[in-house]
């Protein structure tokens, strides 16, 4: 649930950082990895990564926290997140926040 001083960036478009200021407040909070979760791993999940990579993000799209219309279709797109924008696909069971940290 969200807390009062939690912050809400409103997305416009298939990626978080098309047309927002996603990365401005990213950068003012010192920000360098992302955890990347919803719907649709192959859209909106691919997109957001792919802005985030060239950005210099670090990214972790926890495979049991991201779903698409099919199965193939949200392991083709972690598939491409793993090997293009070296992002970590582990399961959620795996991360660890106060790593990241």
């Amino acid at each position: 649930m969200p807390e009062s001083d939690d912050y809400f960036v409103l997305k416009p478009m298939h990626s978080a950082f098309y047309g927002t200021t996603l990365d401005i407040l990213l950068k003012n909070l010192g920000v360098n990895t992302l955890v990347i979760t919803g719907v649709a791993t192959n859209i909106c999940i691919l997109f957001t990564a792919n802005d985030a990579y060239m950005r210099d993000y670090r990214l972790w799209i926890p495979n049991d926290c991201v779903a698409a219309n099919t199965a193939t279709l949200s392991e083709t797109a972690l598939e491409q997140a793993r090997t293009v924008l070296k992002a970590n696909t582990s399961n959620s069971g795996e991360l660890d926040l106060e790593q990241l940290v």
